[in-house]
Order: structure tokens, then sequence, then C-alpha cells
């Protein structure tokens, strides 16, 4: 609860005092665990003021409060108009993180990886090395699922996934056969319809 308050003085200073009253309202609403009152008051602050400021509060008000959907909806307008802004950006990458490592739990493994290829391999992001060492991890864990179930479609799908990926060293060391017929069909189909 200190750093709740801490957090929300500094969000004050920042904001400037004359609007104390909404941001202690807020604190109440929250300390009260009326969070969706609490976005509401934010909202309409939001709306009403032109300070960035405000904005950015509420976005890591959000964030903080387990409010993912209202997060995912606001934060994109705000990186728009903002990206030197690092601190809502991190909360940005952290929020799809959180999306690839619950796809990845629930073994929904082509989720996974998108999420990882379409927003968490930016360099702007601090822990993108460890998601690009994290995408082989997972397509080892989707094709052994496939290989498990019996699902020879799906093992092709996956090796298909991994040379497309540009994983091809990985492909062909984790299941040579599949990847020794998808290659064949890359060469056939680029000999008979060559480059003009």
């Amino acid at each position: 609860m200190k750093n709740v308050f801490c957090v929300m003085m500094a969000g004050l200073m920042l904001l400037g005092c004359g609007d104390g009253d909404r941001l202690a309202e807020i604190n109440k609403l929250q300390a009260a665990g009326e969070v969706r009152e609490a976005i509401q008051v934010y909202r309409e602050w939001v709306e009403s003021s032109k300070n960035p400021n405000v904005e950015r509060e509420y976005l890591k008000f959000l964030f903080e409060n387990k409010q993912y959907l209202d997060f995912s909806k606001d934060v994109r307008s705000y990186v728009a108009r903002f990206p030197q802004d690092g601190e809502i950006m991190e909360l940005q990458f952290e929020y799809y993180a959180r999306l690839a490592r619950d796809a990845e739990r629930t073994e929904q493994y082509e989720t996974a990886i998108d999420y990882i290829v379409s927003y968490l391999l930016s360099p702007d992001y601090s822990d993108y090395r460890k998601w690009e060492s994290r995408q082989t991890t997972i397509l080892r864990k989707w094709l052994q699922e496939a290989i498990d179930e019996g699902d020879v479609t799906e093992q092709k799908n996956v090796v298909a996934k991994m040379m497309v990926m540009n994983f091809g060293n990985l492909a062909e060391s984790v299941a040579p056969e599949i990847y020794q017929e998808l290659a064949s069909q890359v060469s056939t189909e680029e000999e008979v319809s060559p480059a003009n």
C-alpha cells in the first residue's frame, strides 16, 4: 500500500496540484476495491485534460491494476503520439510478453510465436533477446506436441513455420525427414516457376 501511495504522490506532483481532488478520488476508489469506478474517473480526467501526463498515469494505473483489455485499447494511440516514452512502451511490451507466456502455458504455441514475432522482437524492448531465444523452445514444444499426438500434418506445419522463420537448421535437426520433404517441395516449386 505504501508503494501505491508513493506512486500516486509522484503522479500528483507530475500532474499539478489543481488535479489533487481527482487523484484523491481515484485513490479512494482504488483503496475501496472499486477499480472500475476509478477507471471511469480517470477516463473523464483524460478526456478533459490537455496534460499528457494524466493519460500517461492513467495507462500505468490500468496496467498496475491488471486492466489489460482497457490498457491494450488505450496504449496504442498514446505510443503513436509519444513514441519516445520508454516506460509506457516497456509496459506495452510487457503486456504482449504476458500474452505470449499465457499462450505458451496453455499450449497455444502458434499464438505464442505470433505474439513474439509481431511484438516482442523490437530492439526497443529491453528483453527482446530473451524472446529471440524463446522462439526455438516454443517451436520445439509445438513440434513435440504434434509428434505425441501423431499429427503428421501439424508436424509439417511446425517445420514449415521453422523454415519460414529462418530456423532451417533447427527444423533439419529435430525433424530431418519432414525438413527434407518440405525443402524438396520448395526446390521443385522454384524450378517450375523461375524468377523473371
